[in-house]
């Protein structure tokens, strides 16, 4: 996948670049003479793939998988400039039964937006089967580091909202250590280029996560493709990486997805903006909880108007037959690898909880009023945090139980985060009506009022921080953490609480407006859905 450079002698890779031929022989990717920090070796289990360019023609993709090959990953183009093959490979590899991928060579010098919008306008919407996108990283365009971070980053966000998928990364250690050198994308999975090991050094922002896919030649020999071609391995199993690959992403789905309890009572939702009434009757006054899972289906959990848990989305529609706290509401998150698990307070009052990791009476009393929150780990597993009978937070889960001594305003909720980097952050509202969040990220007291009786939102982003989303006691809508603090000026109704997605390198929110219309606002743009909710509910996801 590497252009062309210049030392002493030129070098043709088998995925050569358009464009002038960089002639820094410090842009070298990664070869197994080099020395770096962290050298890090495959799982047990691991899936070949190639990716070509141009410079591959008249492919035989039936061949290529009969070959072994499990994947395939296409050029769309090196900057603005479109590799005349890519409509023909793309087409190829999914008719083949390869799982596909596409990727751009990025030019630090040309505007990021343009060639971000090549790439939307070339793949568009990606579905099951398709890998999230791949920016490769390997010139600088005599831009400074900050400069090519920051046109990433507007890179990222333009492709992310695109496509649906939140993109990877293809580098190399050397390189993005010497003429990046941030640490803003480790939380992207990784295409790590190092030749003549099986266990590539990776760049230092990357130490602690890894790659998930390894360039481990340039001089492959493939049936199906005359003349070299490089080979990746992916870092895990054919199910992993069908996941990966799923219609969301194992990298992080950027679907936009949101569940409202709409005036009529009904459960709605909108997800990548195809709005459904589901006619199903809500418990009024209750709001649902909506989660997108790693293969791209999503979930929607809600109190029936007959107190009952309810499950609907793309995975079908089901009554749990338990019975919940009338007036609460559910929560559910995606775990890490497949499946869902759901938070709830039962009848009993007593946190139950159930799913893909199994079903639980935790046997710990709830507030009466209060809802629980949850959140998949991103080590797998997931932890819940709620408001006990005795009105303080506690956690619990695969991180650990723990009673936080710390008071809550009695009859709110908790919510919670897992962070990229591990762990996890809760946000509630104090006894003090201040605004609290605790976890690995620490413990603070932000001094900032909320709307007495009001639960606030909280979601991990990319670069490994946090943002939380509030009503603040002047029922405007605020938003702080690692982002920066916003006042956005937007009335909600008043007692309500908003919810809070990551949406590529930044956040969503959604929210009943002052004049009960279901609202987003953030990273994907503002926009007032025209949708009237149920007055005084809260819609969930973004």
């Amino acid at each position: 996948m590497r252009r062309a450079f210049s030392l002493g002698v030129t070098l043709a890779f088998a995925a050569c670049g358009e464009g002038e031929i960089d002639n820094v022989a410090g842009d070298m990717l990664g070869s197994d003479d080099q020395q770096i920090s962290a050298r890090i070796c495959p799982g047990p289990n691991t899936v070949q793939g190639v990716d070509v360019s141009m410079y591959q023609r008249g492919i035989n993709w039936s061949a290529v998988k009969a070959s072994g090959m499990a994947f395939a990953i296409t050029r769309i183009g090196d900057g603005t400039y479109q590799d005349p093959y890519f409509d023909q490979n793309w087409a190829g590899i999914k008719a083949a039964g390869l799982i596909r991928g596409a990727y751009q060579f990025f030019e630090p010098g040309i505007d990021p937006t343009t060639q971000a919008n090549i790439v939307v306008a070339k793949v568009g919407r990606l579905g099951a089967g398709d890998l999230p996108v791949m920016l490769d990283v390997e010139a600088t365009g005599g831009q400074s580091p900050a400069t090519i971070t920051a046109r990433i980053h507007t890179w990222m966000n333009v492709v992310a909202a695109g496509t649906g998928k939140k993109p990877f990364i293809y580098t190399g250690a050397y390189f993005w250590d010497s003429n990046v050198q941030s640490y803003d994308f480790n939380s992207y999975a990784l295409d790590v280029a190092w030749y003549g090991t099986n266990c590539p050094g990776v760049p230092n922002a990357w130490a602690n996560q890894g790659w998930t896919f390894h360039q481990f030649t340039s001089t492959g020999s493939v049936s199906g493709i005359s003349g070299n071609v490089d080979v990746n391995v992916f870092n895990g199993t054919y199910a992993q990486l069908q996941a990966f690959a799923g219609g969301g992403s194992g990298a992080g789905s950027t679907r936009r997805a949101f569940a409202f309890q709409a005036n009529t009572t009904s459960l709605w939702t909108v997800v990548d903006g195809a709005t459904r009434d589901w006619g199903l009757g809500m418990m009024p006054g209750t709001s649902p909880a909506i989660a997108v899972l790693d293969d791209g289906n999503w979930v929607v959990a809600f109190q029936a108007n007959t107190s009952e848990l309810w499950t609907a989305g793309s995975v079908g529609v089901t009554n749990w037959h338990l019975g919940m706290m009338p007036g609460t509401s559910p929560a559910v998150t995606a775990l890490r690898g497949g499946g869902f698990e759901i938070a709830f307070q039962a009848n009993t009052t007593s946190l139950w909880t159930v799913g893909s990791a199994g079903n639980r009476d935790w046997g710990l009393g709830m507030h009466r009023k209060s809802s629980p929150a949850i959140a998949g780990l991103a080590g797998g597993g997931f932890e819940v945090a709620f408001e006990a009978n005795t009105t303080s937070l506690w956690t619990v889960g695969s991180a650990g139980n723990t009673d936080w001594h710390l008071g809550m305003y009695a009859g709110s909720s908790p919510a919670i985060a897992a962070l990229t980097g591990g762990g996890f952050q809760v946000a509630f509202e104090a006894n003090t009506t201040s605004l609290w969040t605790v976890g690995s990220a620490g413990n603070r007291d932000w001094g900032l009022g909320m709307m007495a009786g009001t639960s606030p939102a909280i979601t991990g982003l990319s670069n490994g921080g946090f943002q939380a989303a509030f009503e603040a006691n002047t029922t405007s809508l605020w938003t702080t953490g690692s982002a920066g603090m916003k006042d956005w000026g937007l009335g909600m109704m008043s007692g309500t609480s908003p919810s809070i997605v990551s949406y590529g390198d930044g956040f969503q929110v959604s929210f009943e407006a002052n004049t009960t219309s279901l609202w987003t606002v953030g990273s994907a743009g503002n926009t007032d859905w025209h949708l009237g909710m149920y007055s005084g509910t809260n819609p969930s996801g973004g």
